[in-house]
């Protein structure tokens, strides 16, 4: 409905199939992020859905849309009619200066005045200053969107695959990259030994790895704790805490069940080429991050391959020794960047 909008908040309710809505209200409470302080003069608005029954087939249902500005106190309310509960709540932050995020409500009920209730909800909408964004190298290494790939890259670099960061391109014989900063492995699959499921059924249990490993001292990742709802989810890059392994694995495990590492909430920075000077300080490094965890695709086929490919999006600065990583979403300095999705900043 609203997914072109960041800071979107999405509030489910009863669905009807009649097009005349009744009136909802929320108001909405603009904050800083880090701080909590409310923000004035933020332009916020707000979409009421409504439901058109087995007219859908044939036309969209009308949206009842309302805008408002927050006083002082960073607040404001918004209304507006719907049939079904659903409002959606948001801030534009490209055009304000700000990136956004917030939290949802349901609606659950309409009382006997035809109000959705409750009536007294208040959307919690934080955001985060935009500071020094500026074009990155970003790019996307096989689809997020499928679990499998159509070709065994491993196969191809007969098990392990070197990634030149800089240029986006594996090293030969897969691509045509010159350094290695990353070298990915495919690991031999691990038996666990026979599992039973809660029925009786029996059947292996396994654990499928792939090793990453960033080369050079110096180099390596590090995982950057940040609140699921933030903006804007990596600024800077860290000065230190980097290592340079890191283990991707899925498991069958004994009870049957798959488990995984892979966390979509995870996000990593990362350094790469790395010069110290005498003192043992670095001298030269250029820095990136991760969004979205580090994982592998399987391959389907005559065969079934476990570990074909590795998958993640990465953002990287081009210019030696400067540690921002905020991304201007508009200017992306890789020639082919793959499907990257939403720009995320």
């Amino acid at each position: 409905m609203i997914t072109k909008y960041a800071g979107t908040l999405l509030f489910a309710g009863m669905a009807t199939i009649q097009v005349a809505g009744d009136m909802a209200k929320i108001d909405a409470l603009v904050v800083g992020f880090e701080d909590g302080y409310p923000i004035p003069n933020i332009k916020v608005m707000a979409s009421f859905d409504n439901d058109n029954g087995w007219n859908a087939w044939t036309e969209s249902a009308p949206i009842n849309h309302d805008t408002q500005i927050t006083d002082i106190h960073g607040r404001c309310r918004l209304s507006g009619k719907t049939n079904n509960g659903e409002v959606g709540c948001w801030v534009d932050f490209k055009q304000q200066g700000y990136y956004g995020s917030g939290i949802g409500f349901k609606l659950k009920k309409k009382n006997i005045f035809g109000v959705w209730q409750p009536d007294n909800l208040v959307a919690t909408i934080k955001l985060q200053r935009v500071e020094h964004p500026i074009p990155l190298f970003v790019k996307q290494f096989t689809d997020v969107a499928s679990d499998s790939v159509r070709l065994d890259l491993f196969a191809k670099g007969n098990g392990r695959l070197q990634l030149d960061l800089l240029k986006g391109e594996w090293l030969p014989p897969v691509g045509n990259g010159e350094y290695a900063d990353v070298v990915f492995t495919r690991l031999p699959r691990e038996d666990l030994g026979v599992g039973t499921n809660a029925r009786g059924v029996k059947a292996p249990s396994y654990r499928d790895s792939m090793s990453v490993k960033f080369i050079g001292d110096g180099n390596g990742i590090v995982e950057v704790s940040c609140s699921k709802d933030a903006g804007i989810k990596i600024r800077n890059a860290p000065l230190d805490g980097y290592r340079q392994d890191y283990l991707c694995w899925k498991e069958r495990m004994k009870n049957l069940k798959h488990s995984s590492h892979y966390d979509d909430c995870r996000n990593f920075a990362f350094r790469i080429r790395t010069e110290f000077d005498v003192k043992g300080k670095v001298k030269s490094a250029h820095y990136g991050k991760i969004y979205g965890d580090i994982d592998f695709k399987k391959m389907f086929g005559v065969g079934v391959m476990a570990v074909a490919a590795p998958s993640f999006l990465y953002y990287l600065n081009p210019t030696p020794n400067d540690r921002n990583l905020e991304w201007d979403m508009k200017n992306n300095l890789c020639p082919n960047p793959g499907d990257i999705g939403s720009p995320k900043p």
